[in-house]
């Protein structure tokens, strides 16, 4: 089909062209193609054959719309215009283009159209030639003009790109041609659209009019117009040559592009077809498939024949057995239930009575290749002893020791104080008040103090030990949040140390160790994530014995280890390890504990109950003889859904409460408690499911963002805790492994999470029941959605199915597990990444640790290796390097997945990928990069040129100074704007400094007329240095 159309189009258009365009699309130079004579027809017959080949399949468009050219194609298939018509147009317009002098330009600005129709108005020479979004648009016309606008607004910080064009469509420019193809379109025959069209062009004419068409070549094409008029349409998909359009669509519906540069063209359209058709849209796929019967399924199962050379490890977990073929073979057909194959495995006659064992066998199979492969998805937390014989080491220069403002004079300051001292170090006291703390006024003090110590080679904060919840903000720590404000202040300082944090009895790192205090554990979840967002500046966390002194401290704050999570305790120190937990680890193992969760007697309560999780985790516990469940939730029976889980669960036996309760609030899960009991099924158990999550990297919280996201796990798990004591069957709590290794953007969630971990050994510590689950992220609904799980799987990080989860589930209570992580992980594409800024002993274990970046011997001296080279070279091996690191953070194999000039948004990326990219750009590189990097330079190419540019050899000393100001300035500048007061000074200074530059480079004729630019004479590079150093010291 889409050949016949295409030799339609050229039937027309090749006698007016005088040569071949199918020869020009597909066999001719490329250059060709940039020429618009050529290109308006092809793209112009391109998209009308895709348009029929959709039509062919039986999809059946509700509307068109179309972009420029585009729109010529739409008219041809809404029956505006007949083909040959149609294809005339489109000839004639790309010619007496092409006729018209080259030059001007085009300039894609992300501004909105008010906003550049402001500044377009006052120049004659220049238009919008499109709007393509609400900051996206396009200006056209003599490149003197183009280009003064462009600079304008890029000096306003606002992103621009020059179009690679031959002429200045959609501008006064065009006019020229008009009168001539307004002769053409008077000899074409025009009709009503038999299909709906959404027009672009910016005009009030008639779309089935030769005016319109006429004011199409030249006035602005307004897209964004066009498809929002699409707004009934439930799915977009393009028929232009690539993905140009796609883009523009936003998230809210798919949009399906049928072509990609340099992707295969059936693979791309068929896979458009197929997610249009998973998307609702009706296909006649014997059409698109080709002739043929359909076939009945048989009424018994299939008679497979595996060719798959699976490894042992994969036979192992798909089977359940110890890879013997016989074994794999026998359980390969009872999970088809193929009887006649299994009588023919056990070389049996078909008499033999096997049918009624066959689903039993089946049934037994399947569960018990799930419990097998939870298995292997389980770990705990190890701490290994640390070498005694490590020879002494010496710390120097100044060490700051931050204590709580009424803590200056305890007996840990003064130990730590004079364990720093021993070792070498010139140890300093700064006190801190942890339950006010201003995070500018702390920032301000530390550089006044870093100004008169020197160089701090670390910080040492107590703050951790500030007891207990904050006064101010349910459900979290006041050192916690004391720490969080101290590395802030740190970071808005831009003050070069280690912050190491110390603890007292947060965690229990053996059986001799007391019971953990869950509040301080919140700090070693926060730090955790400060190790991913802050690599530099996060030292480690430490945590000191109950009692006693802290020996072997000095040895961990030297960094000679590599440790950044220690306990130190009387007999010497541990490291936390991450290990393989089998189920004959767990502490009750050993124990008859086959029936530990089959409460059959009381209640289950369930916070979260009718979320996803809660919901597949009621389902488990009532398959297995739960005799009364109660889901607990904010809106109860009027929760989406609940209605019909009840149903189901009941479906089992279970007595189902559909029970509304802000389980935050005391009161009322105490007379919840006294209701149950007096009702005969007193609370027996409880599955604490609730919860929730928010992304936000550390600098940017404060306490009311902190609270909001511990307050559901935190406060809740202390009251269920207190109101329901210890006389449970179990006290089950679902954790994550946000607080097992940390994730970034989620400071709040990790401490939360580390808090239920140290909770549930609290509990175990006085002989009551608790398990708390370290999930990985789960398919099938809760918080991990689908963009979460595709991140995580780039990363390494499966999502768990919700039957095998719940069987971990089971296992964690059939074994009586204190804490467990249950989490389907490839180790080494996750530390790989994981490890990428930053070794990672806690993984250890598992795999070998990736060494940080900068530990590489090839990544050594980049700036000055590139720096040697020619431009070309040196732009291959900078384009090289971001390709590399690109594939590094999507988790590709190769740097060849990434194509250099597609945007990081088409890629996938979003703002802690982005983080993430430009922390492994400036570890290889050695650069201070921009934290807007990603999106000042939205693909790998633009990223490209802005590292060679900052590569360039370095004309003289000077230069060199003034660069790496201008770095410490564009990475400070934006933490700094704390207020609207100073971002407003910060911007009036920026605006004189670069209005002085514009007047030493720039010819005046290029400059846009500015009252302060006037006002001041050309800068020195002296003056320039001089600036920075004034105001942005």
């Amino acid at each position: 089909m889409f050949a016949g159309v295409l030799d339609e189009v050229c039937a027309v258009v090749d006698p007016l062209l005088g040569r071949s365009l199918r020869e020009v699309m597909w066999s001719g130079p490329a250059e060709q193609l940039e020429r618009t004579e050529f290109a308006q027809p092809a793209l112009f017959a391109f998209e009308v054959a895709m348009a029929r080949l959709w039509q062919s399949w039986g999809v059946e468009f509700s509307a068109l719309a179309g972009h420029s050219v585009g729109e010529i194609a739409a008219a041809c298939v809404a029956g505006v215009l007949s083909l040959p018509d149609a294809a005339r147009m489109a000839v004639a317009r790309g010619r007496l283009m092409q006729a018209l002098p080259e030059g001007g330009a085009m300039v894609a600005i992300a501004a909105s159209d008010v906003e550049v129709e402001l500044l377009t108005s006052g120049e004659p020479a220049a238009t919008i030639a499109a709007v393509n979004g609400p900051e996206a648009v396009v200006v056209s016309g003599a490149e003197e003009a183009v280009l003064r606008i462009a600079d304008y607004w890029r000096e306003q910080g606002r992103r621009t790109s020059r179009l690679r064009v031959s002429h200045a469509f959609h501008s006064p420019l065009m006019e020229p041609m008009l009168d001539d193809f307004a002769t053409v379109l008077a000899e074409l025959t025009f009709h009503e659209p038999s299909l709906p069209v959404s027009p672009s062009a910016d005009t009030s004419r008639p779309f089935a009019s030769a005016e319109y068409w006429l004011d199409h070549a030249r006035h602005t094409v307004r897209f964004a117009d066009a498809l929002a008029a699409l707004d009934d349409a439930d799915v977009l998909v393009e028929l232009g040559p690539d993905a140009a359009l796609a883009p523009l669509a936003g998230p809210d519906k798919p949009a399906l592009p049928s072509a990609r540069r340099d992707h295969p063209e059936v693979r791309t359209v068929v896979t458009a077809l197929g997610s249009a058709h998973a998307h609702g849209v009706s296909v006649d796929w014997t059409a698109a498939l080709g002739a043929g019967r359909q076939v009945r399924l048989p009424t018994y199962a299939f008679q497979h024949e595996r060719y798959w050379l699976d490894d042992d490890t994969t036979a192992d977990r798909r089977t359940g057995s110890v890879g013997d073929p016989t074994q794999a073979r026998f359980w390969q057909v009872v999970e088809d239930q193929d009887l006649d194959g299994l009588t023919r495995t056990l070389g049996l006659d078909a008499e033999t009575p096997l049918r009624a064992a066959l689903p039993v066998l089946h049934d037994w199979h399947r569960t018990s290749t799930t419990l097998a492969r939870a298995a292997g998805w389980r770990y705990r937390v190890a701490w290994d002893r640390l070498p005694t014989d490590a020879p002494a080491v010496a710390l120097d220069g100044t060490w700051w020791i931050v204590v709580p403002g009424d803590a200056a004079d305890t007996t840990t300051a003064d130990a730590v104080r004079q364990a720093l001292a021993a070792a070498g170090a010139n140890p300093r006291i700064l006190t801190v008040d942890p339950h006010g703390t201003d995070r500018a006024a702390l920032a301000k003090e530390l550089e006044e103090r870093a100004a008169a110590d020197g160089t701090v080679a670390g910080t040492v904060s107590l703050l951790a030990e500030s007891g207990g919840e904050d006064t101010g903000h349910r459900g979290v720590a006041a050192g916690a949040l004391a720490t969080l404000v101290l590395l802030q202040a740190l970071h808005d300082a831009d003050i070069p140390t280690r912050l190491w944090t110390l603890t007292r009895g947060a965690v229990r790192s053996g059986p001799a160790d007391t019971a953990p205090d869950p509040w301080q554990a919140q700090v070693w979840g926060l730090g955790r994530v400060a190790a991913l967002e802050h690599p530099a500046l996060w030292g480690g966390l430490i945590d000191l014995p109950a009692e006693g002194e802290p020996a072997g401290l000095a040895a961990v704050l030297s960094g000679t280890a590599g440790e950044d999570q220690v306990a130190l305790r009387g007999d010497g120190a541990r490291a936390r390890r991450l290990t393989p937990a089998d189920t004959h680890d767990a502490p009750g193992a050993d124990a008859d504990a086959s029936g530990a969760y089959r409460w059959t007697d009381g209640a289950v309560l369930i916070t979260g109950g009718t979320g996803a999780l809660g919901a597949h985790t009621a389902r488990m516990l009532a398959s297995r003889g739960a005799s009364r469940l109660v889901l607990v939730s904010r809106r109860g029976p009027a929760a989406p859904g609940a209605e019909a889980l009840r149903a189901e669960l009941e479906a089992f036996g279970a007595t189902v409460d559909l029970t509304a309760c802000d389980v935050t609030d005391r009161d009322a899960v105490g007379r919840l408690a006294e209701g149950l009991a007096a009702a005969g099924t007193p609370v027996r158990a409880v599955v604490h499911a609730a919860g929730v999550a928010a992304e936000q990297p550390l600098t940017d919280l404060v306490g009311g963002d902190f609270s909001a996201v511990t307050d559901a796990k935190v406060t809740a798990a202390e009251i269920l805790d207190d109101v329901l004591g210890d006389d449970l069957a179990a006290f089950v709590v679902y954790s994550s492994i946000a607080g097992t290794w940390g994730s970034a953007g989620n400071g709040p969630y990790a401490a939360a999470n580390a808090h239920l971990d140290a909770l549930v050994e609290r509990r175990r510590a006085r002989g009551a029941a608790g398990t708390a689950v370290a999930w990985g992220p789960w398919s099938g609904g809760g918080m991990a959605d689908d963009r979460f799980q595709e991140e995580m799987l780039r990363r390494g990080v499966r999502a768990l199915s919700p039957e095998g989860a719940t069987a971990a589930l089971a296992q964690a209570l059939e074994h009586d597990d204190t804490t467990v992580t249950v989490v389907d992980v490839d180790w080494d594409r996750f530390a790989h990444v994981f490890a990428s800024n930053r070794p990672s002993p806690l993984l250890g274990h598992l795999t070998e640790p990736a060494a940080a970046a900068d530990e590489a011997p090839a990544r050594t001296e980049p700036a000055e290796r590139l720096a040697a080279l020619d431009a070309e070279a040196r732009r291959g091996a900078v384009l090289d390097l971001v390709r590399a690191e690109v594939a590094g953070v999507l988790g590709h194999a190769t740097s060849q997945a990434v194509a250099v000039d597609r945007a990081f948004t088409d890629m996938g990326f979003d703002s802690l990928m982005a983080v993430e990219l430009r922390t492994r750009l400036g570890v290889v590189s050695g650069l201070a990069l921009p934290t807007t990097l990603v999106f000042d330079h939205p693909s790998p190419a633009e990223v490209a040129d802005f590292l060679c540019a900052r590569f360039e050899p370095d004309r003289d000393a000077l230069t060199h100074e003034i660069l790496e100001k201008l770095d410490w300035l564009e990475n400070t500048l934006l933490d700094a704007a704390h207020s609207q007061g100073a971002r407003a000074r910060f911007g009036s200074r920026l605006d004189a400094l670069l209005a002085r530059l514009d007047r030493t480079t720039a010819p005046p004729e290029s400059r846009l007329s500015d009252p302060a630019a006037d006002a001041i004479e050309s800068a020195t590079a002296e003056e320039l240095l001089a600036f920075v150093e004034e105001h942005f010291d």
